[in-house]
């Protein structure tokens, strides 16, 4: 099941950011996007009642924006990821956005798949975008309901 996060699954959402990535969100910038970000919506994906992956999106406008998509490695591999990614893109076209972004690691193999398969396109590298290891990052877009 995938619903709207909630306060109350911070730790655990919090527990898979940090586990995934070398450049991680605070448990404040997630309490930040959840309570003060009007534009901003998060979702997690439960399995047997337990929060195993999440996707934030901000849509501001006509432009919607995946600002995270996590699936913890024990169940990664699983669709989950892609499951989320859909349920994101969906419901960015029900509020009538024209497109949908997103940065990505150039070295994150799994997910730059993921993305291809579901029709992004780079649209321009941006240097040493991560404060980690200064890796470059994609920017990456799809059209839902206008050009790109």
């Amino acid at each position: 099941m995938i619903r709207p996060m909630t306060m109350d699954d911070l730790p655990q959402v919090f527990a898979i950011e940090k586990e995934l990535f070398a450049s991680y969100w605070s448990q404040r910038d997630f309490e930040y996007e959840l309570s003060e970000n009007e534009f901003a919506r998060l979702f997690v994906k439960e399995v047997d009642g337990t929060v195993i992956g999440f996707v934030g999106i901000r849509e501001i406008f006509d432009r919607g924006e995946i600002t995270n998509l996590a699936v913890s490695s024990a169940y990664q591999g699983q669709g989950y990821g892609e499951e989320m990614l859909l349920y994101a893109i969906n419901k960015m076209q029900k509020d009538r956005m024209e497109a949908v972004f997103l940065e990505v690691r150039v070295s994150n193999r799994k997910a730059l798949a993921l993305y291809y398969k579901h029709g992004f396109i780079v649209m321009r590298t941006r240097k040493s975008y991560y404060t980690d290891n200064y890796e470059d990052a994609y920017e990456m877009a799809k059209a839902i309901g206008g050009i790109i």
